[in-house]
């Protein structure tokens, strides 16, 4: 793997991740050298935070299936971008969209992620870091000031996530 974001299955069945340093992040999408890995009992964790009200309503209609390969969606507090809040276009109405979405396709029998709505971000994180179990990827998806959770990731999990007693 050598760019950012790279996603290839090994031959161990697992999922390996390259990612970016914290220097070259929005600068360069090669990797830090460094992979991360997801078991293949493992489970995807997203953070999302959607940006600004105008485009959450334009694309509320594709989060849902943008985001169901994930088996857990955290959605976040709306990036503003200086926008005022707009009918339709807010995190509630996309928690709305992505439940409708994710019980229609449980009702099918089809693989639906779980949605989450989080009050702030440190409400998301606290449920990631409790939640988040070896061989788990968690991905922070997003626009605007969800990057402060890079900090908390990097402190919480600095070898990524790894079994209770192991290092």
């Amino acid at each position: 793997i050598s760019f950012a974001n790279d996603m290839k299955v090994g031959p161990d069945g697992r999922i390996y991740v390259g990612t970016q340093s914290g220097v070259r992040v929005g600068v360069s999408d090669k990797t830090d050298g460094r992979l991360y890995s997801i078991d293949k009992h493992g489970k995807v964790r997203v953070l999302f935070q959607p940006h600004r009200y105008s485009r959450t309503k334009a694309f509320l209609a594709d989060f849902p299936e943008a985001l169901s390969q994930a088996d857990e969606v955290i959605l976040c507090p709306t990036y503003a971008a200086f926008e005022k809040p707009i009918a339709g276009g807010d995190v509630f109405n996309l928690y709305d969209s992505c439940r409708s979405r994710e019980m229609e396709k449980s009702s099918q029998g089809g693989h639906a992620p779980v949605f989450y709505l989080a009050r702030n971000f440190e409400e998301a994180w606290k449920h990631v870091r409790l939640e988040s179990r070896s061989g788990d990827l968690i991905l922070i998806l997003g626009a605007g000031d969800i990057v402060k959770m890079r900090p908390w990731a990097e402190r919480d999990f600095p070898d990524g996530i790894k079994a209770e007693g192991k290092s």
